[in-house]
């Protein structure tokens, strides 16, 4: 197994809920990329749970950064990690009650429902712009790969609260508002 999937099997052997997003979560929604990391999310209070049965399967916690806890296989800053950005319980809840399951490298996993996915991607961008041509290229392809599943009306609330003035223009040129 490699790192990746021992990442991936770690997670699904946590006793706390975990959803997993990023690059990882894209073939849920019928959408394949390269990724050189597992990112998940968890309730803030769940990080200690988490941190003891990562450090079980070989995932120590190696730091906190902003909203993340990072993850290193064996300790090693070398190989994949394992990021796992904490939001607080009410809002984990509500990501949690419309999350999808999934089947990720044989690993029984659930994902943000398609919505509360573009809404992480939107976040993303606003927080980190540099980020914006890898995350906005993710939104086009969910949208286009799941024609409906997000309305235009709700697609239209989402960025009015999450998405930067230049994403918005990029999705109306692109005809998804």
């Amino acid at each position: 197994m490699g790192v990746l999937a021992d990442a991936l099997n770690a997670l699904a052997k946590a006793d706390c809920p975990v959803l997993l997003i990023g690059g990882n979560a894209l073939p849920a929604f019928g959408i394949s990329r390269a990724t050189v990391d597992v990112d998940c999310l968890i309730a803030t209070d769940s990080t200690e749970q988490l941190k003891v049965v990562l450090a079980a399967n070989g995932f120590p916690h190696a730091g906190r950064m902003f909203s993340f806890h990072e993850f290193w296989h064996q300790g090693n800053p070398a190989d994949p990690p394992i990021h796992a950005m904490f939001v607080d319980s009410a809002t984990f809840e509500k990501m949690w009650s419309r999350s999808i399951p999934t089947e990720v490298s044989g690993m029984p996993l659930r994902v943000p429902c398609l919505a509360h996915f573009i809404v992480l991607k939107l976040f993303a961008i606003k927080s980190s712009p540099k980020r914006l041509h890898k995350d906005l290229r993710d939104v086009h392809l969910l949208l286009e790969a799941n024609p409906g599943v997000v309305s235009r009306a709700e697609l239209q609330e989402i960025c009015e609260r999450y998405a930067s003035q230049t994403v918005v223009e990029e999705l109306k040129r692109a005809g998804y508002l």
